[in-house]
């Protein structure tokens, strides 16, 4: 299970602002074990002694067999590694049949390169053909735990182990491009979609007719469907996507997975005529969830745009209009056409269930809802702004007010200190501020540039009621620049 944690202030016209309260995930995993005899006491003892003790928990889901003789180092095949959770410094564990016998090894290196990793130190003991390393990290019990004792000697129970997962992430969030959503549902399971008005609100005085006052006219749909992965690509790239959307922080675009629209003829310039659903009656107002178009072609493209207009042409066709032309496609080359709506998730908890090792075979479940396409930015804990993901380191800055206006007002303040430090950037109004009834011992306005411009540091210093300033220093040091109107 991985979970984020997203603090979401909505108002009554249904806009967010999000704030994203954890940066990293918070990992479990849950995992079940069937033992008996001297084993089902075996694990009576772990659980009876661990506690909530730290331990080092086997990532079991990410075990791999050796092919020979374990040494220093160990290769996998070509491309893999940077797939698993092999982390330089931690340890692995490794082991054959008998729980009994086994041996911790330290990473000292991890080459992405070629797909090797090095131990600190060789194995003592020699493990060939058949045994299992697997990745260790640091974790506890946390929830209560129970044994089903089936019999006097046959025990089931299932243990969540909480892992800190203080490190970073071994991979990096995936944006592709437009942030879509691009995974494929199991069609073995239904998609649902409900239909919410959540601007609508109903008052019922209980002896009288419904009142329903809605002011924006304006709907959500919650979509629910399933995912299935095979090998550790896919799944790697859903982590990736889900590591970007951290949970219910980030909109991204999603199709519907349905045929919405059925179309008449070949697609030529800027649009389709499809048959009638009832477009241009029922969509009196702009619904954001029903604002632009996937087509899929059956060689596996997909083309995106948005709607810029829908007319009735007759009782059994409508047209629609795109902001850009279409290329030109046959009718029998179109797969499907689906409505495209940009959307969040409605979940900050997300559960991978590994049937098998290796990632062979990942089951998952996803809810969404529809979203503004462009929300309020994104806030991070911790973080004095608001970001806009991803979050770009940029070259140069260009600041339009350090302090656009302060004011100082019956506080004995002793040392204030403005500073300035910038590589290339332009720095204006830098101080406004007034001061009344205070008396600061010193005032320090510093700045320093390496090729920019500094204007109106000081803008105005205004002392009411007189404030007694003993020192007032402006100090500005520039290499290759120029400085207007101290």
């Amino acid at each position: 299970r991985v979970k984020y944690s997203t603090e979401i202030l909505a108002s009554e016209s249904d806009s967010e602002q999000r704030r994203s309260l954890r940066l990293q995930p918070r990992r479990s995993f849950e995992v079940s074990f069937a033992r008996s005899r001297a084993l089902r006491t075996r694990l009576d003892s772990f659980l009876a002694g661990v506690g909530k003790n730290q331990m080092l928990v086997p990532m079991w889901h990410e075990q791999y067999m050796l092919t020979g003789v374990l040494g220093v180092s160990l290769a996998f095949p070509s491309g893999t590694l940077r797939l698993r959770e092999f982390v330089s410094g931690m340890y692995c564990l490794v082991t054959y049949k008998n729980p009994n016998v086994y041996e911790n090894v330290q990473i000292a290196s991890v080459d992405l390169e070629t797909d090797t990793i090095t131990f600190v130190n060789a194995p003592a003991a020699t493990w060939g053909l058949g045994a299992r390393i697997i990745p260790l990290r640091v974790g506890r019990i946390v929830d209560s735990s129970t044994i089903d004792n089936k019999t006097d000697a046959v025990g089931l129970t299932q243990i969540r182990f909480e892992v800190d997962d203080s490190e970073q992430l071994w991979f990096e969030p995936s944006w592709n491009g437009l942030r879509l959503f691009t995974f494929t549902p199991n069609r073995a399971t239904d998609i649902s979609t409900t239909y919410e008005r959540p601007t609508a609100f109903v008052i019922d005085g209980e002896y009288g007719v419904l009142d329903v006052y809605d002011s924006e006219q304006r709907g959500r749909v919650v979509t629910r469907g399933a995912l299935h992965f095979r090998g550790q690509q896919a799944l790697m790239r859903y982590r990736q996507f889900l590591d970007m959307a951290r949970g219910r922080a980030v909109s991204f675009w999603i199709p519907t997975f349905t045929t919405d629209f059925h179309l008449l003829s070949d697609i030529v310039g800027f649009y389709i005529d499809v048959k009638s659903v009832g477009f241009t009656d029922l969509f009196k107002t702009i619904q954001v969830y029903r604002s632009a178009l996937a087509i899929n072609l059956r060689d596996g493209r997909t083309i995106y745009r948005f709607i810029a207009d829908v007319t009735e042409l007759d009782a059994e066709t409508e047209r629609i209009s795109f902001d850009d032309i279409l290329p030109t496609v046959s009718a029998d080359d179109v797969f499907r056409i689906s409505y495209l709506m940009p959307v969040r998730f409605d979940q900050d908890s997300f559960e991978l269930l590994h049937l098998v090792a290796g990632s062979a075979h990942v089951q998952a479940a996803f809810v969404v809802r529809s979203a503004e396409p462009m929300p309020l930015p994104v806030v991070e804990q911790n973080v004095l702004t608001s970001l806009v993901y991803p979050i770009e380191v940029v070259e140069s800055l260009n600041v339009g007010s350090t302090l656009a206006s302060g004011r100082f007002g019956e506080t004995a303040i002793d040392h204030l200190n403005v500073n300035a430090t910038l590589p290339s950037a332009l720095l204006e109004t830098v101080i406004a501020f007034k001061t009344i009834d205070a008396g600061p011992d010193s005032l320090n306005v510093n700045a320093t540039l390496l090729g920019g411009s500094i204007q109106n540091i000081i803008n105005f210093v205004e002392h009411v009621d007189p404030a007694d300033d003993e020192e007032l220093d402006v100090t500005a040091t520039l290499t290759g620049a120029s400085l207007v109107n101290i």
